[in-house]
Formats: C-alpha cells, sequence, structure tokens
C-alpha cells in the first residue's frame, strides 16, 4: 500500500509539473507512442541499457520497461513525465526531445537523493 501511495504522488506530482511548465499557451502535442532503446547512467555512474514500449493509454501512456518495470504517463508539448516503480521503489523521469526520434533526461527514484539520465532513441 506504501508504494502505491508513493506512486501516485510521483504521478500527481509530475503532472502538477508538466502542466505549471508548459499550460502557457497552446502547444502542438507529440506522439510519445513506440518502442525505444534506452541508455543510462545510474546515480553512482554505472551503466545500463533497456527497451520500452510506449503505448497510449486514455489521455496519456502506459510505459513498459524490458525489466518489468510499468508505469504510466503525461506529455506536455514536447516533453513527457513518467511515474514508475522499479522493484517496488517508485520513480520519476521527465524526458523531452531533443530531435525527431530521441529523447534525453533525468530521473529519481524514491530511495536516492541523486538522479540518473537517461537518452531514448525510437527504433
Amino acid at each position: 500500500m506504501k508504494n502505491l501511495v508513493k506512486l501516485a504522488f510521483v504521478g500527481i506530482t509530475t503532472l502538477i509539473l508538466g502542466l505549471s511548465i508548459t499550460r502557457v499557451g497552446a502547444q502542438a502535442r507529440y506522439d510519445f507512442a513506440g518502442v525505444y532503446d534506452v541508455r543510462g547512467t545510474n546515480p553512482d555512474g554505472s551503466k545500463y541499457s533497456d527497451v520500452v514500449a510506449v503505448t497510449d493509454y486514455g489521455d496519456g501512456y502506459r510505459v513498459d520497461y524490458g525489466e518489468g518495470e510499468t508505469g504510466i504517463a503525461t506529455d506536455f508539448g514536447t516533453s513527457i513525465g513518467i511515474a514508475s516503480q522499479d522493484k517496488g521503489i517508485a520513480t520519476i523521469t521527465l524526458l523531452k526531445i531533443i530531435n525527431n526520434s530521441q529523447l534525453e533526461g533525468y530521473w529519481q527514484d524514491y530511495s536516492h537523493p541523486k538522479e540518473g539520465t537517461e537518452t531514448w532513441t525510437q527504433r
């Protein structure tokens, strides 16, 4: 139950952040649905890779990571905020488009005070 509360908090925080940053004027929405190759760096400097599938889910997206992690996401203009759990630990990821097929940004989970980085390349 605690993890569900944490995940809900992270999701609400992501939504509020997104709305406060980008809802100043009408913006074109990018379609984030697709499969992405992910390269990342953990807060300790170690590297990892994964495959992520992003599918439409109501007004937002469902995010399924290759390692079994799942999440929900909302977009705001050319950025996306993802609330997920990794082995039961609440995680938030914020990514922006850096070109037509690549996303770049940061993530942080509830168990670590530092951020990691990720780059997603659409297949």
